[in-house]
C-alpha cells in the first residue's frame, strides 16, 4: 500500500450544477439517498467542490484495510441544523469512528460508532459559511490515540475507542442527517501512516487537490475513436455540464453555437439534448463559418430526425462531413420546425444565437444578423480523424459515451500524455493520484494499468492490472514519490512527468 490511499478534489465530476452526477462519480463513489450531491464553485483556488445534501451519502472503499489512518479535507457548513454533516470511517457496513460536525453548536465532534455514539472530543465552534480545513491522526482500537488539527492548529487529541469492536476501517462514508442541512467538501486527502512515503506536515498544512487534463500527446498507441467540440467560451476539460437549465429556441428557427475547435478534425455530426418530449419535431444539423466572430455563410448541412425524446440525445448526421482547422472558429446547431426546451450548458453565459427560419426552406446560405444574447444550448460537434488522442480524453458529452474514447485490445499498449503546469505552487507535493474513466467492450476478462512516466522511468504505480467492467467507470493508481528519483515529488519533476493508460491484459 502507498501512503496516499485516497484523494479527490472533486474537479472532474464538474462544471458546476451537473445533474449526471451518479453516472460521473461511478468507481469512485457510491450515492444513496436524494437529493443527490451537487457540484458547486471550490473551497479553494481551484477545481469544484461537492455539496452534500440532507439525506444523501458518498461512500468509497480504501485499497486495503487500515489500523491508522491520517487526512485532510477542506469544508464549509452550509445551514444549521443539529445532527449535521458527518465522516464516518467504515468496516464494511459498521462505523468504527465519526466526525460529526454538529451546525447548531458549531463543534466538531469525534464519536466512537456513527454520530450518536460515544462522545470522544470537540471543539472549534465553527461558524456557518465559514471555509475551514480540518486534519486527523486515528489508531483504531478500543483505546487509541487520535489527533485533530483545524487550519493547521491542535483541535483535541486523546484516546478512546475508535474501533467500535472492529479490527481496522476499509472504507469512508460522507452523509448528513439533518432535513435542511448541507455541508460542502473540498481537497479530500487519506494516507496511511504507517508507509515509509507517508508525510505528517499533511496535519498541518492546507492540502490543496488539484486536478489536470490531457492537454497533448506524449505517446500515442490507442486507436482514436473520435473527439468532440463544444461551445466557445465554457469551461473546457472535465465532464460536459448537464444542468437542469433549460431554454427553448422556439419554432421555425435557425439556433447556433460557436465552436473553435482545438485540433484539426472532421465534423460529422451535431448533437442536442431536449428535455421535452415532441413526436412530430424535425430537426436538420447545420455548420456555418465564422464571419468578424459572428455566424456567416453555410458550411453543410444534416438529414432530417423526427422525433424528441426528453433526455435523450438528438444527433444529426451532416450530408458532407466539414473539415475543421486548429483553433479556427465555427458555429454549429439546429433549424427546427417546433418549439421544443433544450438542456443549456449553464444559466448564465448566454452565448447562443438565433434567427427565424422557415424550416420547410432549408438551412439559409447564410445565417444573417441573428439575435445575439440567447442560451448556451446543450451542442456538441462530434468528430473523427484527429491526428492526436489527448482531445479525446480532454472532454466527453456526457463522460465515456463513443463520441469522445480511444481504445486498444493490444496487452502492452500504452498512451502517454502531458498535462499543463500546476497552477498551485506547493511547498510540499504529498503524493499524486492517476485517474481514468474505463470500461471493456470485448469478452473476457481484461486487465488496465494507469501509468506515470517520468524521465525513463514508467511506473504503474500503486494498482498495476485492474480489472475492468463493461460500462465506464474510475479506476485509480497512486504515486507517492518520483519514478525517477525515488523521492518525493517536486512541482518541476510533476511538470515534466507523462501520464496515462496501458492495456495490461
Amino acid at each position: 500500500m502507498t501512503a496516499l490511499v485516497l484523494v479527490d478534489g472533486f474537479d472532474k465530476y464538474g462544471p458546476t450544477a451537473n445533474q449526471n452526477i451518479t453516472s460521473v462519480m461511478v468507481g469512485d463513489w457510491s450515492i444513496t439517498g436524494s437529493p443527490f450531491p451537487a457540484i458547486v464553485a471550490p473551497l479553494s483556488t481551484v477545481g469544484y467542490a461537492v455539496q452534500i445534501n440532507p439525506s444523501c451519502s458518498l461512500s468509497t472503499t480504501l485499497p486495503a484495510a487500515m489500523t491508522r489512518i491520517a487526512g485532510s479535507f477542506r469544508f464549509r457548513l452550509d445551514a444549521a441544523a443539529a445532527f449535521a454533516g458527518e465522516m464516518r470511517f467504515r468496516n464494511g457496513a459498521t462505523s468504527c469512528c465519526t466526525i460529526h460536525f454538529n451546525q447548531t453548536t458549531g463543534l466538531i465532534e469525534f464519536h466512537t460508532g456513527n454520530y450518536n455514539g460515544a462522545l470522544l472530543a470537540s471543539g472549534g465552534a465553527v461558524g456557518l459559511s465559514t471555509i475551514h480545513v480540518l486534519s486527523f491522526d486515528i489508531t483504531i482500537g478500543a483505546s487509541s490515540a487520535y489527533a485533530f488539527y483545524l487550519d493547521g492548529v491542535s483541535l483535541f487529541s486523546g484516546t478512546g475507542n475508535t474501533a467500535n469492536s472492529q479490527a481496522s476501517v476499509n472504507g469512508v462514508y460522507l452523509g448528513s442527517q439533518a432535513s435542511v442541512q448541507t455541508w460542502t467538501l473540498d481537497d479530500l486527502a487519506l494516507f496511511n501512516p504507517a508507509d515509509a512515503a507517508y508525510n505528517s506536515g499533511v496535519l498541518t498544512s492546507s492540502v490543496v487537490v488539484e486536478t489536470s487534463f490531457p492537454s497533448g500527446d506524449a505517446q500515442k498507441q490507442f486507436t482514436n475513436d473520435g473527439n468532440v467540440v463544444w461551445p466557445a467560451g465554457i469551461t473546457a476539460a472535465g465532464v460536459y455540464s448537464v444542468t437542469g437549465t433549460t431554454n427553448a429556441p422556439g419554432a421555425n428557427q435557425l439556433f447556433l453555437v460557436k465552436i473553435t475547435p482545438a485540433v484539426a478534425c472532421t465534423l460529422n455530426s451535431v448533437s442536442i439534448i431536449p428535455r421535452a418530449t415532441s413526436a412530430g419535431a424535425k430537426y436538420r444539423g447545420v455548420a456555418y463559418a465564422d464571419s468578424s466572430g459572428a455566424p456567416g455563410s453555410l458550411l453543410t448541412s444534416g438529414t432530417e430526425v423526427v422525433g424528441a425524446t426528453s433526455g435523450t440525445t438528438i444527433t444529426g448526421v451532416l450530408t458532407t462531413p466539414q473539415s475543421l482547422v486548429a483553433g479556427t472558429s465555427y458555429w454549429i446547431g439546429y433549424i427546427t420546425d417546433t418549439s421544443v426546451v433544450l438542456a443549456q450548458v449553464d444559466a448564465t453565459t448566454n452565448l447562443g444565437r438565433k434567427i427565424a427560419n422557415t424550416y420547410t426552406s432549408g438551412a439559409p446560405g447564410s445565417a444573417g444578423a441573428m439575435t445575439t444574447g440567447q442560451a448556451t444550448w446543450q451542442i456538441w460537434g462530434n468528430c473523427t480523424g484527429a491526428a492526436v488522442n489527448w482531445a479525446s480524453e480532454a472532454l466527453n458529452p456526457p463522460l465515456g459515451t463513443v463520441a469522445a474514447q480511444i481504445h486498444s485490445a493490444t496487452v502492452a499498449q500504452e498512451d502517454l500524455y502531458t498535462f499543463p503546469a500546476l497552477v498551485t505552487t506547493p511547498s510540499t507535493i504529498y503524493g499524486v493520484a492517476i485517474k481514468a474513466f474505463v470500461a471493456k467492450s470485448d469478452s473476457g476478462a481484461r486487465t488496465v494499468s494507469l501509468n506515470m512516466k517520468s524521465g525513463s522511468s514508467d511506473s504503474t504505480g500503486s494498482s498495476a492490472g485492474q480489472a475492468m467492467s463493461t460500462t465506464n467507470q474510475w479506476q485509480r493508481s497512486f504515486f507517492d514519490v518520483d519514478p525517477a528519483t525515488g523521492v518525493a515529488w517536486t512541482r518541476a519533476g510533476l511538470n515534466a512527468a507523462s501520464s496515462g493508460v496501458s492495456v495490461a491484459s
